[in-house]
C-alpha cells in the first residue's frame, strides 16, 4: 500500500465510521497512538512505512464488530472488514482484518483458519502489527482520549512507554489512567514477545 492508496482508503474509512457509527473518537485515538508507537519503533527495528498504513487502517476499524454486540466483537470485526466494500486489494484487506481481529483476547494462532492460510511473512507482519495495536487500544481503554503525546525510550532490557496526560494534574489516582495501566499490563505480552524487551508504562504528570 503506497501513500496515495493509503490516503484514499483512510478517507473512505473515516467517512464510513462517521456515517455508520457516528462517534469515531476512540478508533481515531487508537490510530494516532498506534502510529506514534510505530514511528518511534521504526529506527530501532528497521520497520517499513508502508506497513504502518496497514496498522492505521486496522486501528480505525478494530471495533467495527461491536455493531453486532460487545461479545466476541474482535472476531466480528474480522468479518465486518472482509465484507466492507472499500478500495483495498483483497490480500491487504485480509491482513488488515487479521490485525483488527487480534486487538484483544487470543493471540494469533495457526488454530485460526484465517491466520493459518497466510504466508510466514504475512503471519509475522500481523503478529507485529497486532502487538502494537493491542497496546494502542489499551492506552485508550477508558475511551477518554486523555493522552497528549507518547514517548518511547529504548534501554538494554526494556522499552519504556511514557505517556503525557492532557488533563491529569500530579496524581496517580487519576481514574482513567488506572484503567489504561490495567489494560496495558494485560495486553503487553505479545509486544514483549515480538520486540524481545520488557515493556514498562510510566506517566509524566504536569507539575
Amino acid at each position: 500500500m503506497n501513500q496515495k492508496e493509503f490516503s484514499q482508503i483512510s478517507d473512505f474509512t473515516l467517512n464510513h465510521l462517521q456515517n455508520v457509527f457516528g462517534n469515531a473518537s476512540h478508533p481515531k485515538e487508537v490510530r494516532r497512538l498506534a502510529e506514534e508507537i510505530y514511528q518511534q519503533l521504526m529506527n530501532w527495528y528497521q520497520l517499513e512505512q508502508e506497513d504502518c498504513y496497514l496498522l492505521e487502517i486496522a486501528a480505525l476499524l478494530h471495533d467495527t464488530g461491536a455493531i453486532f454486540g460487545e461479545k466476541q466483537h474482535h472476531k466480528n470485526s474480522f468479518e465486518y472488514i472482509m465484507n466492507l466494500n472499500f478500495p483495498c486489494p483483497k490480500e491487504e484487506k485480509l491482513i488488515i482484518a487479521n490485525i483488527a481481529r487480534y486487538h484483544r483476547k487470543a493471540l494469533p494462532s495457526n488454530k485460526h483458519h484465517n491466520f493459518k492460510i497466510l504466508s510466514p511473512n504475512q503471519k509475522y507482519l500481523i503478529i507485529k502489527l497486532s502487538a502494537i495495536l493491542r497496546l494502542a487500544d489499551a492506552l485508550d481503554r477508558s475511551h477518554a482520549q486523555n493522552i497528549e503525546h507518547l514517548d518511547l525510550r529504548l534501554e538494554d532490557s526494556a522499552i519504556y512507554f511514557e505517556i503525557h496526560p492532557k488533563n491529569c494534574l500530579g496524581t496517580m489516582l487519576c481514574s482513567s489512567f488506572q484503567i489504561e495501566k490495567y489494560g496495558f499490563e494485560k495486553k503487553k505480552d505479545l509486544f514483549e514477545q515480538v520486540f524481545k524487551k520488557n515493556t514498562v508504562l510510566t506517566i509524566k504528570f504536569n507539575n
